[in-house]
């Protein structure tokens, strides 16, 4: 009957290796994904912030512009 208990034990245990091997391959496959997300998400949020930069220095130039012909009408501020 030990020799049953034994066994039994070790066939558990198996199972158990076998499941947290299977559950490990599922967590690096998982993050790998996640991290690949991450990355697409990082450089879209690059596009987004150069294009906001360009719309600044746009903006200030469109500014300027105003500026120089309001003083060259000499409208009142």
């Amino acid at each position: 009957m030990n020799e049953n208990v034994d066994s039994l034990i070790l066939e558990i245990l198996r199972g158990m290796q076998s499941d947290l091997t299977d559950l490990s391959s599922e967590t690096r496959d998982g993050m790998r994904e996640v991290l690949s997300r991450l990355s697409a998400i990082e450089e879209k949020i690059g596009g987004h912030i150069l294009g906001v930069a360009d719309l600044n220095s746009r903006y200030g130039s469109v500014i300027r512009r105003i500026e120089r012909i309001e003083k060259c009408l000499e409208l009142p501020e």
